[in-house]
């Protein structure tokens, strides 16, 4: 698991990168290790942070699909 500062952070510098990004190469961009932004997209994904495509340039090695490209989206505010 990713703690919360973590999360934080990797959307806010990715919302900074402006665009869809693998894991491997969002990791060369925001600091972070393949593995945890891996994580980080995953669960940001269910909460509504990251958006998702297909990647026209790399293949995942496991299903030799396309690779996911993540691109984060601004947060709403929480409703209250």
């Amino acid at each position: 698991m990713v703690d919360e500062d973590s999360m934080e952070l990797i959307h806010r510098r990715m919302l900074k990168v402006g665009e869809f990004l693998t894991a491997g190469a969002a990791s060369k961009k925001v600091g972070f290790d393949r593995s945890t932004l891996s994580v980080a997209f995953r669960v940001g994904l269910e909460r509504g942070w990251y958006t998702t495509r297909d990647s026209a340039k790399w293949t995942n090695p496991i299903t030799g699909g396309p690779a996911t490209e993540y691109s984060a989206v601004p947060r709403r505010a929480p409703r209250g």
